[in-house]
Formats: structure tokens, C-alpha cells, sequence
């Protein structure tokens, strides 16, 4: 079974996207995104659980990953809901807190075996996220090389944690 692989960095907007316009990768137009993250009641320090809401483009959804802190390893939930708001009364309700609103403008880039999407926020900065098979892996790093990207320099931490190491 092919795993999926996430990598991300911190970027320079501008100098990411000069360097893509060099190689003949056109971004796509910016799509705004708002997720609401939540703090969830139970507490396991075997795992580090991000529970939020997504709204983008008119769809509205709720997800969770879970990190194995002894393996790295994320799982992933995702599903559509009909009102973020009904779904925040019910997260509230059941004891989770929302942490904060994180909105950024996503643009998109689609090659063969990899995706590059360029996250801005007012927030953070800019991040580069690139997700890949990991059959691709090498190849991968050697596309991240070519656009001046050291991919053994990679963020390990979801931008909840990001976003809470700095406020």
C-alpha cells in the first residue's frame, strides 16, 4: 500500500513564487480557507489530536488527525457537515474549546507525482506544503532541491502547534 507523505516549510512568499515561474509552475489563483481548531477534553500523551472545522469554497467540513508521538505516523478523518455552526455548538457541548480561527489563501500547483500548495496567512507567514507517494519520495526531494527547497529541513508540526509554540 503507498503511503501518503506531507512535507512543509516556511517560505518566502514572493521569492517561492518566482522561483516556481522560473520552472514553468504556474500557482493557481488563491482560494480563501478558514479552519477552526478545537482543544479536545481527553488528553493522551501518546498522541497529539487536531479536531477541526474546515470552510472553504461554500463546503464545510469536519476533520481530525491523530500523530502517534512514538511513530510520527497521522491518521486521518474527514467528512462533510451542513452547518459549521451546528457543528461548533456541538463540539462545544461535548467539552471541546475552540483554540482559534486560522484563515489563509491557498494557491495550488498539481504536477505528475506532486502537489505543491502555498499557504498564506497574516498569522504564520507563508508555508509551502508538498505531499507526494512515498514511491515518489526521491524524486520529490530531488523537485524540492531544484526549487532551492532543503527537504531535510521540513516542519514535523501540524500549524496548530506552529500557530500555539507562538502565541
Amino acid at each position: 500500500m503507498t503511503k501518503k507523505i506531507q512535507y512543509k516549510f516556511q517560505v518566502e512568499r514572493d521569492l517561492i513564487l518566482d522561483i516556481a515561474k522560473s520552472k514553468n509552475i504556474e500557482f493557481s489563483s488563491a482560494v480563501k480557507h478558514a479552519y477552526t481548531y478545537f482543544e479536545t477534553p481527553s488528553k493522551n500523551e501518546r498522541s497529539f489530536v487536531v479536531l477541526r472545522i474546515k470552510v472553504s469554497e461554500g463546503k464545510q467540513k469536519m476533520d481530525m488527525k491523530i500523530r502517534d508521538n512514538d511513530t510520527g505516523e497521522w491518521q486521518h478523518f474527514e467528512f462533510d457537515i451542513g452547518s459549521a455552526e451546528q457543528a461548533q455548538f456541538i463540539l462545544e457541548q461535548i467539552g471541546c474549546k475552540p483554540i482559534f480561527t486560522f484563515h489563509k489563501n491557498r494557491q495550488t500547483w498539481v504536477g505528475d507525482f506532486i502537489r505543491l500548495d502555498l499557504d498564506s496567512t497574516k498569522e504564520l507567514g507563508t508555508f509551502l506544503e508538498v505531499k507526494f507517494n512515498s514511491d515518489d519520495q526521491t524524486k520529490a526531494e530531488r523537485f524540492l532541491q531544484d526549487l532551492g527547497v532543503d527537504p531535510s529541513k521540513h516542519d514535523k508540526r501540524s500549524v496548530i502547534e506552529i500557530y500555539l509554540e507562538k502565541y
